[in-house]
């Protein structure tokens, strides 16, 4: 059975980073468990905290105003976070003393730090310890034959029955609400690389704490996770922006950070059609490469046209379909250093607004004009009637994909 990876208040005070800090408040709950470390400034919680999160503050959101450093710490406590972390000083002179008496009521502990302190380094010190201990975990768990199970699940081999019977036997309370698979590309494939083993790690360690359950495998190139969702499936996809984002933040500084792709399938509420997920997570991988920079996306979800482009382009008639569409246009700009391409792109963003048009491509209006002449000419006086232009607008999206690809 897994559990949540924790450290207790009474074991981060043996952390070389707190030899100066001093438990000034709640010392009865040194017991209470961290699950992940934050730094907090703003007062206003709202649903930022999943529970038993260290806050770590220097109190700048409140600059020395004690109602407001006590509403807050109200919220914490409502929170069920694990503890509070304050470096006195610039924005906080002293905890004030009915804090101390809210703190000691609720045993909810407060450390003072009386110098400055580095909060990056506690944060990577603590989430290095939590991380160590999830490792002998995973290990235990993802043994050989739990491997080889989990591949054989992503080829759809397994049914619904007997995922639940293998999910039970690893976490009996685990009822999954859905799942999506999330697939990294890496430079690196061997499982024992340092860097593979931390970034695999990481990502158990956040999204747990997300509300996910993570299984993961690793075939050629790929760190592949199959992620269970343990809460309501409408904010699915936020939690996943919001744990990759941590893990960016997090993984920064790693040397091959550059090289890892990630890509997110489509959701699926039914465990036994992960290889729908699967399927559609390495599709994602292929159309980013090809997608526009400014269309990238990392869900398959928010692919969008260019699922259809892909598509037409694997079935060889992509390039027939820009032709006949957009073939003059494109003939008039190679042969004449033109812009007809540019101008009929944004012309159709702006829905055919003249002005609008004008404007965003810094040009006169007279020029627009003598431009969309030229067009009416090559493309046919009724090129923006409905089903004509979303055959232009689709080979323009084709066209910028097969661009990007070369």
């Amino acid at each position: 059975m897994i559990t949540d990876v924790t450290l207790s208040i009474q074991e981060i005070l043996k952390s070389k980073h707190f030899k100066n800090g001093k438990v000034v408040a709640g010392k009865a709950g040194l017991y209470r468990t961290v699950k992940w470390v934050h730094v907090m400034e703003v007062t206003q919680i709202d649903q930022l905290l999943n529970g038993n999160e260290l806050i770590l503050t220097t109190g700048v959101g409140w600059k020395g105003n004690k109602e407001i450093f006590l509403a807050f710490c109200k919220e914490l406590i409502d929170s069920n976070a694990a503890g509070l972390c304050v470096e006195l000083g610039t924005y906080i002179p002293s905890i004030p003393d009915e804090i101390i008496e809210l703190a000691n009521l609720h045993h909810f502990p407060i450390i003072a730090f009386y110098n400055q302190v580095r909060f990056v380094d506690i944060t990577q010190d603590l989430h290095t310890q939590l991380i160590k201990k999830q490792h002998q975990m995973i290990s235990d768990l993802v043994d050989n034959s739990h491997q080889l199970w989990i591949q054989k699940w992503l080829e759809g081999v397994h049914s619904e029955e007997q995922i639940d019977r293998f999910l039970s036997e690893l976490e009996p309370n685990l009822k999954p609400n859905g799942c999506v698979v999330v697939l990294l590309k890496i430079a690196q494939s061997d499982e024992k690389n340092s860097e593979v083993t931390h970034l695999k790690l990481l990502f158990h360690s956040i999204f747990q704490s997300h509300g996910f359950f993570l299984l993961s495998t690793i075939r050629k190139n790929y760190i592949i996770f199959i992620m269970l969702n343990k809460r309501k499936n409408k904010d699915w996809k936020i939690r996943i922006e919001t744990g990759l984002h941590q893990i960016q933040e997090e993984w920064a500084g790693k040397q091959n950070f550059a090289q890892v792709k990630c890509s997110i399938g489509k959701f699926i509420n039914r465990l036994s059609n992960v290889k729908k997920s699967f399927d559609t997570a390495r599709d994602t991988l292929i159309i980013q490469e090809k997608m526009p920079i400014e269309c990238f996306s990392s869900f398959y979800e928010d692919l969008y046209i260019f699922r259809l482009v892909a598509l037409a382009n694997e079935r060889g008639v992509l390039d027939e379909f820009i032709s006949d569409y957009l073939g003059p246009v494109l003939l008039y700009d190679e042969q004449n250093n033109g812009k007809l391409v540019e101008t009929l792109k944004m012309y159709l963003k702006c829905n055919g607004s003249k002005q609008e048009t004008a404007a965003k491509l810094y040009i006169v209006r007279q020029t627009l004009y003598q431009r969309l002449h030229k067009l009416n000419e090559l493309l046919g006086e009724d090129f923006m009637e409905f089903y004509k232009r979303q055959a232009i607008e689709f080979a323009i999206t084709a066209y910028d994909y097969l661009s990007s690809s070369k």
